[in-house]
Formats: structure tokens, C-alpha cells, sequence
């Protein structure tokens, strides 16, 4: 029997006992009544006992579930704020790296037009120096021409029989000065090439009489002290030149040509130095292979003062900061 009709069995016996005098009250047996309670309690459902017990007890499980919805709510907020994080480093990482690379096109591009700028101005600068190299060879070479067709004029004049020359002057009255100590030349430098200041100009030199002049032709010799254009090591070299240079006693002012002195004395200064400042290196190398200075240590590549560079830009130590747990490649 279900507790429903126990209660409906528990309502008829109170209606149906007996009244007392004078009073609402009314007389049940005890034993009865007992039992019925008792029965009453054991057909109480199962569920009615649990829930008593989840009543007793709602306010420690509702204390459980509040904590453990503050946790979820916290550990969702602490996955939305990781998320954002990881969003905001991309995006910032990106931005970064989108930046560098606009500032190294930007560097690339600048250094290109640099470059082109240097190599353009250096090549003017080469050109101006060739043309004048070509223009000073090619005058030389008339000078030269000039001054061989004025000895061949000279010498079929002197050849010529019966003349008043052919008595005072014999064809080739020719004096060679052999080894003859020049000396020292001041002021002969350029920014890479100079010829030392004691160190003697040799020349030996043959003077012949024409009849312009004196025809002076032979051999210079010294040593110039040079700088390698590419490493900048001093270093000493020999040089040995030829000239053919004429000497007249009033040169016009267009003549190729040299003054002899007021009383026909020949100064071979500014022949010399003429002759030797044409020939000095405009860029020496201390060896066609020369490997030069490092642009980063500026040590001697050729002595192996450079031990190598890997050249790493430094802005891109910020993304190093970005992915601390990424893994070193070093």
C-alpha cells in the first residue's frame, strides 16, 4: 500500500473514533496508530529520503556549485585573455615584421641608388682621368713626332755639305751623362703615390745638338713610395722611364718644349718632375690580388685579420622577445 492511501487509512480511523464528552477530542489506539505511522514511513518513497538528505545538504552543494562556476567562469576568462595574447603578438609580430621589411626595401633601395650614384661619380672621375691621360699621351706623341721630324730637319742640314754648320758643328755632337745623380724632388705626390724626398732621381741621359736646340733623351729612374688603393699598406716600387724632351733657348709659347737658360744651361728640373709625375700610378695595388680592408672590423683581409662577420640586424631581436619558448637554432 502507497503512502497516499496510508494517510487516506490514517484520516478514516481519526474520523471514525469514538468523541469524548464535552471536547474535540477523540480516543485512537495507540498501537494502531503506531503501526500505521510505521508503515507510513516505510512506504515513504526512495526518492523522498534522498531528497531530504539534498535539502540537508543544498547549502554545502550550492556553495560546490557556486565555487566551481567562479572557477569556470575564471578559467574562461583566463582562455579568452591567453587568446587575446597570442592574437595581440601575432598582430604586433606581424606589424613588426611587415615594418621591417618596408624599412629594408627602403634601406635596399637607398643603397642601390648610393651605389649607383658612387659608381657613377667614380666612372666621371675615371673618364675625366683617361681623357686627360689620352689627351697628355696623344700630345706627347706629337711632341715626339714634332721633335723627331725638327732632329731629321737638323741633322739633313747638318748633313748638308759646304755649309758654315757643317764647319762649326759635326752631325751628332752628342754628350752622354751616364748615371747622373739628379737628386731629390720636393712636392711630387699624389693622395696614394709620391716619390720620397730623399730618395735621388737617377737618370742617364744623352744631349744632342740640333739645330732648334738640345735634344735631351735616355732613362729616369728612382723608387716610388705607393699606398694600396684597397688595403692601404704602404709599399716601395722601382720605376724606370724613357723620355725624348727638347730644349730651345726661346720656346714659343705653344712649343712642346723646354727653355734653355740665359746662357744656354739646361735645367732638367721640370723635365723630371713633368715626366715623372705623368707616370705615377693614379691606383696601386700592393698585388693584383689584393683582398683589402674588411668593411665591418677593418682588419687586413690578406693577414687574415678579419675572422668573418654574419652581419644580423638588430631589429629583429624583437621577435626574439615575442617567442621567448620558440627554440634556439644556434
Amino acid at each position: 500500500m502507497d503512502l497516499s492511501a496510508r494517510l487516506q487509512q490514517l484520516e478514516q480511523l481519526v474520523l471514525e473514533a469514538k468523541s469524548m464528552p464535552l471536547s474535540s477530542s477523540v480516543l485512537v489506539s495507540r498501537d494502531e496508530l503506531l503501526q500505521m505511522i510505521l508503515e507510513m514511513q516505510e512506504s515513504i518513497p526512495e526518492e523522498i529520503k534522498q531528497a531530504r538528505w539534498i535539502v540537508k545538504d543544498r547549502e554545502d552543494l550550492l556553495g560546490k556549485a557556486r565555487a566551481e562556476g567562479e572557477r569556470i567562469v575564471e578559467q574562461a576568462h583566463e582562455d579568452q585573455r591567453r587568446l587575446a595574447l597570442k592574437e595581440e603578438v601575432a598582430r604586433r609580430a606581424e606589424a613588426e615584421a611587415h615594418g621591417i621589411l618596408e624599412e629594408a626595401h627602403d634601406r635596399a633601395e637607398a643603397m642601390r641608388r648610393e651605389a649607383e650614384d658612387y659608381v657613377d661619380a667614380k666612372l666621371a672621375q675615371f673618364e675625366i682621368a683617361l681623357r686627360k691621360v689620352l689627351e697628355d699621351t696623344q700630345s706627347s706623341v706629337r711632341s715626339v713626332a714634332k721633335t723627331l721630324d725638327q732632329v731629321e730637319v737638323g741633322r739633313e742640314r747638318l748633313r748638308a755639305p759646304g755649309t758654315a754648320a757643317d764647319q762649326a758643328l759635326a752631325p751628332h755632337d752628342e754628350r752622354p751623362l751616364e748615371e747622373t745623380v739628379i737628386g731629390t724632388v720636393e712636392g711630387l705626390a699624389t693622395e696614394l703615390a709620391r716619390v720620397p724626398e730623399d730618395a735621388p732621381i737617377r737618370a742617364d741621359l744623352l744631349l744632342e745638338s740640333v739645330v732648334e736646340g738640345i735634344l735631351v733623351s735616355g732613362h729616369v729612374g728612382g723608387r716610388w713610395s705607393l699606398r694600396c688603393a684597397r688595403c692601404l699598406v704602404g709599399f716601395d716600387q722601382p720605376f724606370h722611364l724613357d723620355l725624348h724632351e727638347l730644349f730651345l733657348s726661346h720656346p714659343d709659347e705653344d712649343a712642346d718644349a723646354y727653355p734653355l737658360g740665359p746662357e744656354e744651361q739646361l735645367d732638367p728640373d721640370q723635365m723630371i718632375r713633368d715626366v715623372v709625375g705623368v707616370e705615377m700610378p693614379f691606383s696601386p695595388l700592393c698585388r693584383s690580388d689584393c683582398q683589402g680592408l674588411c668593411a665591418t672590423c677593418g682588419g687586413n683581409r690578406n693577414l687574415g685579420e678579419c675572422p668573418g662577420h654574419e652581419e644580423l640586424d638588430q631589429r629583429f631581436a624583437v621577435l626574439a622577445d615575442l617567442f621567448p619558448d620558440l627554440p634556439n637554432l644556434d
